[in-house]
């Protein structure tokens, strides 16, 4: 029974990345307030809870591809 290599982890932490940042764009729109005028402001006081979302967006999935990495084997 062989696991798979460690370049795997690598390679899939690089695309992880893009994929934190698609969930980003998809949740940016949440980071703008309109205020009275009209006008779509940044709101500071969701920041940390943004920058915190997307932290565990990337720890969940290499928590994942490290427990893959571990449990997945294949034989020939």
């Amino acid at each position: 029974m062989k696991k798979f290599s460690k370049n795997y982890l690598y390679y899939h932490l690089v695309a992880d990345i893009f994929i934190t940042l698609i969930f980003a764009l998809a949740f940016a729109d949440s980071l703008f307030i309109e205020d009275e005028t009209g006008f779509a402001r940044l709101d500071l006081r969701a920041i940390p809870y943004f920058a915190i979302g997307i932290l565990l967006v990337y720890c969940a999935l290499i928590v994942y591809r490290i427990l893959y990495l571990r449990t997945a084997s294949y034989t020939l």
